[in-house]
This record gives structure tokens, sequence and C-alpha cells, in this order.
């Protein structure tokens, strides 16, 4: 229980003249300055202690926490604050802070190439240019033929009829066609001896060929230019479709369908070829043609020597 100053002035003063029955021999003045004394003084000591205890504390603290090694904890420093006045509080772990990094250098985008305006090739120019070779070999039966080139021409497209003309040396004259996409449809025609158009067609390969011979050549062949007639389809051609339609598919039975080899014979009716030239249209795709024919055999010559022999040797009577 706390007293306040007035409680201790009257006990004094009755414990004074308890004793003696007289006043007291001390100055009231006196004994409050003593009492204040001694507060002040407890008061200093209870300080004291908590200012000990508290230093303690910290003293335990920092010899309890472990040392900075391999494991401390290394955080960025963050941009500078205003000075706060705060300082370390005791018992709590240290943080090691590394020096602000570098500011961030951002780099240009790079510029930006100029835009090519050149047109690109279309898909005839990409593919290859075929050519057709320089000689090949007809086989009559045991008899080969060598044919050499004579006369050749390139395309660009596909789809429209195209005209070779060209000069014959022989009876053997022969064909071949060339495409840069393997699975184009060609059909070759080329008059015969009956006056009728025959030829070749199907899938162009490693090149689609043909040539006459004796039998087959019409009459006339070496006296004037010649032609052949040449169509060249894409390979997604509706071939089959086509025929069927108009009922050209050749079945060989009466419940065969008409499939891609039924209908590759309906390709030397001229309405199909129409039709189909209508139906694909003009398309990119590059292809060549060679005609080929055995050498113009040379006119006999006679020596000069047997010339004025001959010239010379009187008729006999």
């Amino acid at each position: 229980m706390r007293h306040s100053e007035n409680d201790l002035r009257t006990l004094l003063e009755q414990h004074a003249h308890d004793r003696t029955g007289r006043e007291p021999t001390l100055h009231l003045d006196a004994i409050v300055r003593r009492g204040r004394r001694a507060r002040r003084t407890r008061r200093a000591l209870t300080t004291a202690a908590a200012l000990t205890t508290a230093a303690t504390a910290t003293t335990a603290a920092v010899l309890l926490t472990p040392p900075l090694g391999p494991d401390r904890t290394v955080i960025a420093q963050q941009p500078a604050a205003p000075h706060t006045g705060t300082t370390q509080q005791p018992g709590v772990p240290r943080t090691e802070l590394l020096p602000p990094a570098a500011p961030r250098t951002e780099l240009p985008p790079p510029a930006a190439s100029p835009v090519s305006t050149s047109r690109q090739p279309d898909s005839a120019q990409l593919q290859t240019s075929p050519k057709p070779p320089a000689s090949f070999l007809v086989r009559l039966g045991s008899k080969e033929i060598p044919l050499s080139l004579i006369h050749s021409e390139s395309f660009t497209t596909t789809g429209a009829a195209r005209t070779v003309k060209f000069t014959p040396t022989s009876v053997y004259t022969g064909h071949k066609v060339v495409c840069a996409d393997p699975r184009a449809w060609v059909v070759v025609q080329m008059p015969l001896k009956g006056g009728e158009k025959g030829g070749a067609s199907g899938r162009c390969g490693d090149g689609l060929t043909g040539h006459h011979d004796r039998l087959s050549v019409p009459s006339g062949w070496l006296k004037r230019p010649q032609t052949f007639q040449v169509w060249v389809f894409p390979a997604d051609a509706p071939i089959v479709e086509v025929a069927d339609e108009l009922g050209r598919c050749r079945r060989y039975t009466d419940k065969a369908v008409c499939d891609e080899q039924a209908a590759q014979a309906a390709l030397s009716f001229p309405d199909v070829l129409d039709r189909l030239s209508t139906r694909t249209g003009t398309q990119p795709g590059n292809w060549a043609i060679g005609v080929y024919d055995r050498p113009t055999p040379a006119p006999p010559t006679t020596s000069p020597t047997k010339a004025r022999k001959t010239a010379s040797t009187p008729p006999t009577p």
C-alpha cells in the first residue's frame, strides 16, 4: 500500500508525542527531506537493476547467435531510405547487406531488317528445270538402234496442248518427255501410217518415251517437217472423274470400277483431253520434250582417181 506525504507527517507527529509526551526534537521538514532522499535512492537502485538485466540478456543473445558462415543470410541492399534513427535490436540475428546492384542497362531493340520488295518465285521457278538426255536406245526385237537428240523444247506450265515441230531424218524417230514432277500425267500423240493418231500416255516417271519404225511411220514422213502434240497435266488432275463422266473409262468387266488404270486409256480421246484442260486450267510445272532420230546419212562420194578413170575410159563398142 502506498502512503502519501500527509500520512507520513501525521504518523511521525503521533509517534513523537507518544514516546516523550512533548514536541518532537527533530524538525518535521528535515524528516520529509530524508524520506524524499530515500525514495530517490530506491528508484535509482531499481533503474540500475533493470539496466543490468537488459545488458545481461543482450550479452547472452550475442553469445548464442551463431557466427556468420556459409549458411548466413545474404540479401541485396534495397535503395536507401531516409534514416529514422532505428538501431539494431538486441537478440535479433544479424543480416549481412550486399552493396547495391549496378543499375540494369536496357539495350535498344535490334534494328529491323529492311523488307525485301522483290517478287518471290512461283512454284514453277522453284522446281528443277528438267533436260532431255542427249540420246536414248530403241529396241526392235533383238535389234538395238541408238538415237541422238535432234530437237528439244522446254515449258513452265501444264494443262494446255503443245505442238512440237521437227524435221525427221529416219523412220525411227522417237521422243522422250521429262518432268519436274514424276507423277505428272503425260499424253503424246503423233500421226500413224493409216492417217489416224497414236502415241503414249501415263505418269511421267523418269521419262515417257515412244518411237516410230518402218511399220508405223506414215507415208511421206521424210519429205516434210512433222509434229508431235503433247499434253502435261498436274499429278492430281481428275483423270478418273472426267473419264467416268464422259463414259470413256475402259472397264474390262461389267463389275469393274473406273480406276486410274482404266481411265488412263481414255486419255487418247479428244473430248477427255479438252475437258481435262478446262478443268485443270493452266498451272505452273516444268517439263521438256526431246526428239530423237538417226543422223542424216552422208551422200556417197566418189574418189577423184576413180572419177578420172571412169571419164577417160572409152565406151565399149
